[in-house]
């Protein structure tokens, strides 16, 4: 329901389901495509986190092993000699690091004084070059800590590993001897860390695609079960839809056949008597033939009334000749009361008979509320068939209403219509602009 107001459009929409069957292939598919989108999501979403886990878990990995390296194999040579640039010194931890380290993945070992000095290198050329340290480097000189990084190969001090492409530094602070500060450094190869990531991604990332595909295989006979009972239900709710329409239809035809048998045939005789019974006392009695003659007159005029209340329980029209037909026959009487009509239809088209009784009932309530209500100068009714649909228009220009506002209890034929389009699978709205009309509009499924 939307509501604006000071004259603006006030619309109230019944949506209702199109009453079209379900297929069980159809609905399985989709649930089964909607299902592959979701795993494929999930897929996605699982490869970047399983990436970056094993590529963390590999730099973790490189910082352990450049703690273990230091501690292990660098400690025991840091010392003031080594420090202060002995060649002695220099010889026995290059021994070492080229016998015990030097290996795949590790490419570079360096190690820094607290000034920037590159004290030790395997690449000879460096030992002895000063170089500004980073504010990592220096924060982990100063507090012991281990850090990495991805080596910027641009820079002077890097000049030698620029061959390798693409390396991981990790540094780690230590203290020598005599409890100097020095820098340990690792260069290793990235595409280690890759390859060490990759183990990770391929360790858990085949079993959690294969359990997804098994839970999604699982749920499809279960999808099978639930469609299926989807189906049954709706194929028993229209059936019941069906025999309510039937039934209605029924009772209708009763109603009207025994109206038209009983008090309509009694009325007749009752005022053909009146008229007789005026005929022989209007010589004998004039005011008692005035009083019958007013008698008689009333009855024929009751007997209209209710030929007409036939008409609209049970259009014989409708049934015979069609749904344009009958809609023709709802819109003279606005002929007569001077108000301008058009019908905009197909005088050929036939739709099924409960469509065609569902769509004059809205088209009969709602051009009854314009007769009584709408003071309109102009009422449209337009009915077309466009994509498997009937869809069904009733629009004048009268004095509109405001929707918000209305009271249901008092506003039945508005319920009414409301009830049966959603019991009949259609879909309803009501369209009013205060002072400026209303349209009642109606779509049902044909298959």
């Amino acid at each position: 329901m939307t509501d604006q107001r000071n004259g603006r459009t006030s619309t109230r929409r019944v949506p209702i389901p199109s009453g079209r069957e379900t297929s069980i292939a159809g609905a399985v598919a989709r649930f089964a495509i909607t299902g592959l989108a979701g795993l494929g999501l999930l897929t996605f979403l699982a490869v970047q986190l399983l990436s970056s886990r094993g590529t963390t878990e590999a730099i973790r990995d490189a910082k352990a092993l450049t703690q273990v390296a230091g501690r292990g194999i660098a400690a025991p040579y840091l010392t003031p000699q080594l420090l202060a640039g002995q060649p002695e010194a220099i010889r026995a931890i290059d021994g070492a690091v080229r016998t015990r380290l030097l290996a795949a993945p590790v490419v570079r070992v360096k190690i820094w004084n607290g000034t920037g000095r590159i004290v030790y290198s395997d690449e000879p050329r460096l030992i002895g070059a000063r170089y500004p340290l980073g504010a990592s480097e220096l924060h982990a000189l100063r507090t012991g800590g281990v850090d990495a990084e991805v080596s910027d190969l641009s820079r002077p001090e890097n000049r030698f590993e620029r061959q390798y492409h693409k390396l991981l530094e990790v540094y780690y602070g230590m203290r020598a001897e005599d409890g100097t500060p020095a820098l340990f450094e690792l260069y290793q190869r990235f595409s280690s860390i890759t390859a060490s990531g990759n183990r990770v991604f391929r360790t858990f990332f085949v079993p959690m695609i294969a359990t997804m595909v098994l839970l999604e295989l699982a749920q499809i006979p279960l999808a099978v079960s639930l469609a299926r009972k989807v189906r049954r239900g709706q194929r028993d709710r229209e059936e019941l839809l069906q025999r309510a329409i039937d039934a209605s239809e029924f009772e209708r035809r009763r109603i009207a056949r025994d109206l038209h048998d009983g008090p309509v045939q009694d009325l007749a005789g009752v005022s053909y008597t009146l008229s007789s019974a005026a005929g022989e006392a209007r010589a004998v009695d004039p005011e008692l033939a005035a009083a019958l003659e007013q008698t008689s007159r009333q009855a024929r005029e009751s007997i209209r009334a209710l030929r007409t209340l036939l008409v609209d329980i049970y259009p014989p029209r409708l049934h015979s000749e069609g749904l344009i037909a009958a809609l023709s026959d709802l819109l003279s009487a606005f002929t007569a009361a001077g108000v301008e009509t058009m019908l905009d239809a197909d005088p050929q088209l036939r739709l099924p008979p409960g469509v065609e009784a569902v769509l004059f009932r809205v088209a009969q309530e709602s051009l009854r509320n314009v007769l009584e209500h709408a003071h309109a100068k102009t009422v449209n009714v337009e009915v077309r068939t466009p994509e498997h649909h009937a869809l069904l228009e009733v629009r004048d220009d009268g004095c509109g209403m405001d929707l918000s506002a209305i009271d249901e209890e008092e506003h039945f034929g508005l319920r009414m219509l409301e009830g049966l389009a959603r019991d009949s699978g259609g879909r309803l709205e009501l369209e009013s602009v205060p002072g400026n009309g209303t349209a009642v509009r109606l779509a049902m499924p044909l298959d």
